[in-house]
């Protein structure tokens, strides 16, 4: 697995790994078998989330509510604890437009927002974060 996800497993952490290159599935799901339940991976990517186009959402894009379905969590008040973090690098191909989907997504409680108050730890570039 990747440096993050690494990580996270080694802290103890149960992971929700979304890969968007099929040609690590099998090594991340043989991965997921031998964890007991620590690790769930889902060949998706977190920043094709919820696409603007209508029709069919071919992987890896996808919709928040499927993925949210799959892991199992649920929407909760904005007053309650936080039912996701979320830990990620963005692409910096489009890194300036991911972010601001997220922030318009943010503003109107749609998209991952909809279930909640949800932790952002994203790894950004610094021209980006400038």
């Amino acid at each position: 697995p990747g440096v993050l996800t690494r990580t996270l497993l080694n802290a103890g952490v149960r992971v929700v790994a979304l890969e968007s290159n099929s040609a690590f599935l099998p090594n991340l799901e043989s991965l997921e078998n031998s964890l007991d339940g620590q690790l769930k991976v889902i060949y998706g990517d977190f920043f094709r989330l919820d696409p603007l186009a209508n029709g069919t959402v071919k992987p890896p894009a996808m919709c928040s509510d499927n993925l949210f379905e799959t892991m199992g969590v649920a929407a909760v008040p904005w007053r309650a604890d936080v039912p996701v973090k979320i830990f990620g690098i963005l692409p910096q191909k489009r890194e300036r437009n991911i972010l601001w989907r997220l922030v318009f997504a943010l503003y109107e409680c749609s998209s991952i927002y909809r279930y909640g108050r949800v932790e952002l730890n994203i790894f950004i570039s610094e021209k980006q974060y400038k």
